[in-house]
């Protein structure tokens, strides 16, 4: 993605990428809550993860991965938000 976009052009982008549906097929929808729930969940860890390091273990922030997991949160967010079919 491009690092310039507006939040409002990355969440168009996502929109147009946006599926109901994982690559494996899963016929009940509300399957598909815990789908990006656990996206989520493991996107906001790993975001977790690097400030912990950061702070507790002296690495440092990595600021590119950082923006690489950030943008891994809001696709998984702005997915679940924007999908046609909702519960």
């Amino acid at each position: 993605m491009n690092p310039n976009m507006t939040a409002l052009e990355y969440t168009e982008v996502v929109k147009t990428r946006c599926s109901d549906k994982p690559e494996k097929e899963i016929s009940d929808h509300s399957q598909m809550i815990v789908f990006y729930a656990l996206g989520l969940a493991g996107e906001a860890g790993e975001v977790a993860d690097l400030v912990k390091k950061a702070i507790f273990h002296n690495h440092g922030l990595d600021v590119t991965k950082l923006k690489k997991e950030l943008g891994d949160v809001l696709w998984y967010k702005i997915g679940r938000a924007s999908c046609r079919e909702r519960v």
